[in-house]
């Protein structure tokens, strides 16, 4: 008996369907550098990301489907450590494409912290120039006003007594 079992399970897995379809994602995905991107550039890597996320769900799919047809085939007859050994098996093979999803989404999330500080540091630099700018500006109608106020003090102050001199 013990042997018909092996031989069982060796038929069980021959027999189940194939799943050519779980194909491994490729993890070609292009992550910018956040400090010299551009925004297109950082949207482009978003992009990848969320299509390397949905094909390694698709693989997870495809993944369970396979596992749960090696159990099916199996019959009433596998025993249940065959079950969990099917099972760990697709498991292993799905955390690892999940790890390396996770890997990438974190490389990505510190190359967006980059892009989003020297979008604040450009910004800041921008609005320190616009505030230098203002107060060259105020300084320039400060100096316009105080030329007019002595140009008008001039104009109101009576003209000397030209004949107060020549009476002495």
């Amino acid at each position: 008996m013990k042997a018909l079992l092996p031989l069982s399970l060796v038929a069980a897995l021959v027999a189940a369907p194939a799943f050519a379809d779980c194909t491994v994602p490729l993890n070609d995905v292009q992550i910018p550098r956040g400090n010299k991107a551009t925004m297109d550039e950082m949207i482009a890597g978003k992009h990848a990301v969320q299509e390397y996320n949905t094909q390694v769900e698709a693989y997870s799919q495809c993944l369970k489907a396979e596992q749960d047809a090696k159990i099916a085939a199996g019959g009433p007859d596998m025993k249940d450590e065959e079950k969990v050994k099917i099972a760990a098996a697709y498991a292993a093979r799905q955390n690892e494409q999940v790890e390396k999803l996770q890997s990438v989404a974190d490389r990505f999330n510190v190359e967006v912290r980059a892009f989003k500080a020297k979008q604040a540091a450009k910004s800041s630099d921008e609005e320190t120039a616009q505030d230098a700018a203002t107060a060259a500006a105020a300084q320039q109608v400060d100096k316009d006003k105080a030329a007019k106020d002595r140009a008008a003090a001039k104009i109101d102050q009576p003209p000397a007594n030209p004949n107060k001199n020549n009476n002495n």
